[in-house]
């Protein structure tokens, strides 16, 4: 596609990328996937999307999350930066 030269879009929609070939990859691709890539994600999944890729955590349902999160050892990036705060136990 010409409005995503340097995606994949472009290659599986026939564009020639001096002999640059995509594998079919571990999942595929949904029917009409072409027509998500210019779809811009709500507010909540936007701010989600951001905290993933800053923290480098995995993104997708919570149940999903956390458990790949253990297998690949990022539990850290689903926790608040910084140390705890203390709670003070006089109050």
């Amino acid at each position: 596609s010409i409005e995503w030269p340097y995606s994949s879009l472009a290659i599986r929609q026939g564009m020639d990328k001096e002999g640059l070939r995509l594998s079919a990859g571990p999942v595929s691709l949904p029917r009409k996937w072409d027509q998500f890539v210019d779809l811009l994600p709500n507010e909540p999944d936007l701010r989600k999307l951001e905290a993933c890729m800053s923290r480098g955590r995995p993104c997708g349902h919570e149940g999903w999350v956390e458990k790949t999160a253990k297998e690949m050892d990022l539990e850290s990036t689903l926790r608040p930066r910084g140390r705890p705060k203390q709670v003070n136990e006089a109050e």
